[in-house]
């Protein structure tokens, strides 16, 4: 997996201040996974395992969603 910022650039570590929220996808940040062994579907979910520095591990099943292109809503 690899975290890249709106403009598609690859972050090594991301920050989230204790007590916030933070939006994935579209032209946010964004999660993409690389190097899959599979493939995977549309609508297909994967467990994804975050790691936060003080609140432990947190695993979340997220939903893959077709990409979409620039500038199409």
């Amino acid at each position: 997996m690899v975290i890249l910022d709106h403009e598609g650039h690859e972050l090594e570590n991301l920050r989230i201040p204790a007590d916030s929220e933070l939006m994935l996808g579209g032209d946010l940040i964004r999660i993409e996974a690389v190097g899959l062994s599979q493939t995977i579907k549309t609508y297909e979910t994967l467990p994804i395992l975050f790691v936060f520095e003080h609140a432990g591990k947190v695993t979340v099943h997220a939903r893959v969603e077709k990409l979409q292109s620039v500038g199409q809503q």
